[in-house]
């Protein structure tokens, strides 16, 4: 196998561009994907208020992909930095610290969610007889946080 810093050197332009953009890409399609099987769905077999909840939920859960991703980006901006200088314990170092602040984040980031969700909902719109459905969604969404950190953070380092 080579190594991934010589490739940057060596190979054709158009082709580490497809390497390099080919996993972010399916990164969103599948975020994307998701969003709209989720919508069809409930919309289909659970109902209105069911789909209110999710038109609520949906922009905090991207929210929460955009600092993952704003934690990869800025990492992998360093680490790409230091590869180019040849320091691989900065860049080793810089990635276990994105780990790291990403799990730290992820915690607060589920408290923040399971303590305030009212007036985090209500911010969104999850009133009246949506907010208990919009409660029921977050909480499932708020699980997976970690995850979808930890994913959005890693597939922008790749």
């Amino acid at each position: 196998m080579k190594d991934a810093s010589a490739e940057l050197g060596s190979l054709d332009i158009s082709k580490l561009l497809i390497k390099q953009a080919l996993p972010a890409s399916v990164g969103f399609i599948v975020m994307s994907v998701y969003s709209i099987v989720d919508t069809i769905y409930v919309g289909r077999f659970i109902g209105t208020y069911a789909l209110g909840a999710v038109t609520v939920v949906m922009p905090i859960s991207f929210l929460i992909s955009s600092i993952g991703m704003a934690i990869g980006m800025g990492g992998g901006s360093v680490i790409s930095r230091a590869l180019g200088a040849g320091n691989k314990v900065r860049a080793r170092t810089t990635f276990g610290n994105q780990l790291a602040f990403t799990a730290v984040l992820s915690v607060l980031m589920v408290w923040l969610g399971y303590s305030f969700s009212e007036p985090i909902l209500g911010a969104f719109g999850g009133k009246g007889e949506i907010l208990p459905y919009a409660r029921e969604y977050f909480d499932i969404i708020l699980i997976g946080v970690p995850f979808l950190a930890w994913s959005m953070m890693s597939n922008n380092v790749i």
